[in-house]
C-alpha cells in the first residue's frame, strides 16, 4: 500500500467512524451499550469512531439493522441513488 492509499484509508476510517458516533448520538446512546449491542469492547467502538480502527463487514451489518440506515450509507455516507464523487 503506498502513502496515497494509506491518506485514503485513514482519510476513510475517519469519516465512517463520525458516522457511527452520530448515528449513535442521535439515539442518545453510550459507547458501552451500543459496544454491547455490537458484542465488542467499548475501547473498540471507540477505536472505530476515532478512526484508528476499520469496522468489519460483520460489524457494518450489525450497525445496519441496529440503526435501520442502508449499508451504503454506514460505509460511504451516501443513500442508495446518490451519486459519490471518484
Amino acid at each position: 500500500m503506498n502513502k496515497t492509499d494509506l491518506a485514503y484509508s485513514a482519510g476513510f476510517r475517519r469519516k465512517m467512524g463520525l458516522r457511527v458516533r452520530q448515528l449513535r448520538e442521535s439515539r442518545n446512546m453510550s459507547q458501552s451499550a451500543l459496544a454491547k449491542q455490537l458484542r465488542i469492547r467499548p475501547s473498540f467502538l471507540q477505536m472505530i469512531e476515532s478512526g484508528s480502527r476499520e469496522a468489519t463487514t460483520y460489524i457494518c451489518l450489525l450497525l445496519h439493522r441496529i440503526f435501520d440506515v442502508s449499508l451504503q450509507y454506514i460505509i460511504t455516507g451516501k443513500e442508495t441513488g446518490e451519486k459519490y464523487a471518484k
